[in-house]
């Protein structure tokens, strides 16, 4: 079941970053920044999502490799290029933001 849950997310999720994409274009947005912003979007929501590195790896290389097999187009891989630095400085950041205290004691006396 929960195969099919995450099976689920992931799907849902390459067809909310379609739209965002065709949204932002229908706007007149920047292409370069809508591709951006999308790629990033999608890769803080399925890295924080997912949670394991290596399950978010795998979304964004199924992702984009479909991607590009559909577009030919080497803007893709720069796009991948986006995932990977995200899902990089989640990794590095999150565990060093749960160690913080929540609260700071400050001694009075």
């Amino acid at each position: 079941m929960n195969i099919f849950k995450n099976l689920f997310i992931f799907a849902f999720s390459v067809v909310i970053i379609f739209l965002v994409i065709i949204f932002f274009d229908k706007l007149g947005m920047n292409k370069n920044f809508n591709l951006f912003f999308s790629s990033f979007l999608y890769s803080v929501f399925i890295s924080l999502y997912f949670k394991n590195p290596f399950i978010s790896l795998m979304c964004f290389f199924v992702f984009y490799s479909l991607l590009f097999v559909l577009s030919n187009s080497l803007e893709v891989l720069l796009m991948l290029l986006t995932p990977l630095s995200t899902l990089t400085l989640i990794n590095l950041a999150l565990p060093k933001l749960k160690n913080e205290p929540d609260v700071i004691h400050i001694p009075m006396g």
